[in-house]
């Protein structure tokens, strides 16, 4: 057993045996003497030891772990004592998980139950001579780095492509070393490996264990869009807040009088890229998993708190491709009644769902400019400027729109979140949009559930029963899903604190006008306006 455990010497042996003839002087030295103590950190024994520990819980008792490893192999774990397995817990965590301390860990980890106490385990054959065969053989036991410079040319690729939020895969990271090993280092690809004499290759298998032990990176799912901020993006938000700013103080301009505006994209399909099922199953079906269809929601909110009305659109070029609120007998009358007390928009896209020139024209017609002139009348300004803050898109940006804005809303002033920083300065993106997409997948599950009970009230066998995917119904359903999202974000202090946090990590925070207008004319805000 303790043998089994400590392998490298019996490697080291059988090659120098099998490598030297009978010829030559003698051996002076009689056989290695056996090892007397246990590897408890070799693979085989370390996750008996792991197991043990499930099993017995929470309060971890080290003698009920040690007796239940010796009641299960005797031969294996009789030497093992209490004080040894105690040095290695890790007792300063307060939660009630069983911890080893880090040095227990990185022995694990790194695989040293093949090395005596102290060495680092290897992987690679970067990191041995390719002039010693003994040193390849034992390419996975042995800490050498004699291609350091070659090693941190790659890592440093890897490092820097994964930070841009480029994709990396094994065929992008096996390319990539291929084409910096046969530059810098060409003689690597004549060394022979493994029993079979063949030639090094860099092969799939060798790039998985190269960044697994160089950089701890393993195969992981995208959860979010990649974004790369521009070098200069806190200059740019500062520029931004200065010009805002200005506008704000030269044109006394109330908080209700500034609105932020951002379109959203929502699917119809409303469900998860991932399921509970067998596990070890290899194929996963998720109804809804290729279904691209959707609609854009266009939000705006105020720095007074105000949620104004959405414009959603949808894909289609008539008014049949929307939701119909007059429709009667709908099973949907009270969304839709709400949907027509908030002033909700509905719009055809055309081909697309997405927002174009013409449903631009139409929300600021029909919704920012009515929003603003009610607030000029409130407050008894009626040739009161107003700002508005948008994403810097191609369509809002364009020479049409803003000779449009121009000619037809010269008071309201149109200004740009800097490009390429919207999730971080877009008070829509920063705070908004994550609850309003929660609350409507809230909504959408609830009309999975009352459609699934309704199939098994009606004795539908469980196995049969077919969820709706029509497009006609699912664009009924949308208005409840719009109409409770609405209502999740419509919350006058919620969305003051996120016109705040949106912009919390400016330097020049105060002249934000997310903090208010009275911060304008602080005494920090002065000097520099």
């Amino acid at each position: 057993m303790i043998e089994a455990s400590r392998p490298k010497q019996s490697i080291i042996a059988d090659h120098v045996s099998k490598s030297k003839g009978p010829a030559g002087a003698k051996k002076k030295n009689g056989p290695l003497a056996p090892h007397k103590n246990m590897n408890w950190f070799f693979p085989s024994v370390w996750a008996q030891i792991v197991n043990a520990c499930r099993h017995v819980g929470y309060p971890y008792d080290v003698k009920a772990i040690i007796q239940r490893l010796q009641a299960q192999n005797p031969a294996q774990f009789n030497t093992l004592r209490h004080q040894r397995f105690s040095e290695w817990i890790d007792r300063t965590h307060p939660d009630r998980h069983l911890h080893f301390k880090p040095e227990v860990q990185h022995r694990v980890n790194s695989r040293q139950a093949i090395q005596p106490a102290g060495h680092v385990s290897r992987v690679s054959i970067l990191v041995c001579d390719p002039a010693s065969s003994l040193c390849v053989l034992l390419s996975n036991f042995i800490a050498q780095e004699p291609y350091p410079e070659v090693v941190n040319v790659i890592l440093k690729q890897l490092r820097g492509i994964r930070e841009a939020s480029v994709p990396l895969d094994l065929i992008t990271i096996r390319g990539l070393m291929i084409g910096i090993l046969q530059v810098q280092l060409p003689n690597v690809f004549t060394v022979t490996v493994g029993n079979d004499s063949k030639h090094f290759q860099c092969s799939d298998s060798f790039v998985g264990r190269f960044v697994k032990e160089k950089l701890g990176w393993s195969r992981r799912k995208g959860t979010q869009a990649g974004q790369k901020l521009p070098a200069d993006a806190e200059d740019q938000m500062e520029a931004c807040a200065l010009r805002l700013a200005v506008a704000i103080a030269d044109h006394d301009i109330p908080e209700t009088c500034i609105v932020s505006g951002d379109q959203t994209g929502n699917t119809f399909a409303q469900s998860s890229q991932s399921t509970y099922a067998e596990t070890g199953t290899n194929q996963v079906t998720i109804v809804g998993k290729e279904d691209k269809r959707a609609f854009t929601i266009m939000v705006g909110i105020s720095m007074g708190g105000d949620v104004l009305p959405f414009q959603v659109i949808y894909g289609g070029h008539t008014d049949g491709s929307l939701p119909k609120l007059n429709e009667p007998g709908s099973a949907y009358k009270s969304a839709n009644d709400e949907a027509k007390r908030l002033k909700f928009r509905f719009e055809p896209g055309g081909k697309k769902h997405w927002s174009n020139i013409s449903t631009m024209k139409s929300y600021v017609t029909e919704i920012l400019a009515v929003y603003f002139n009610d607030q000029r009348t409130r407050l008894g300004r009626p040739n009161q400027r107003c700002l508005w803050l948008i994403d810097c898109w191609s369509v809002h940006r364009s020479q049409e729109f803003r000779d449009w804005m121009r000619d037809n809303y010269p008071w309201i002033f149109v200004r740009y979140i800097p490009g390429g920083c919207t999730g971080i300065f877009q008070p829509c993106d920063v705070g908004i949009q994550r609850i309003l997409k929660h609350a409507m997948r809230k909504a959408a599950l609830s009309h999975v559930v009352k459609e699934t009970v309704a199939h098994l009230s009606n004795n539908t066998d469980p196995g049969t029963i077919v969820l709706e995917k029509g497009i006609r119904e699912l664009r009924r359903r949308s208005v409840e899903w719009l109409v409770d999202g609405y209502n999740a974000i419509n919350n006058r202090d919620f969305v003051k604190k996120v016109m705040f946090h949106s912009t919390s990590s400016l330097p020049l925070t105060v002249l934000m006008p997310c903090l208010g207008v009275e911060a304008l004319f602080s005494q920090v805000a002065k000097p520099i306006v």
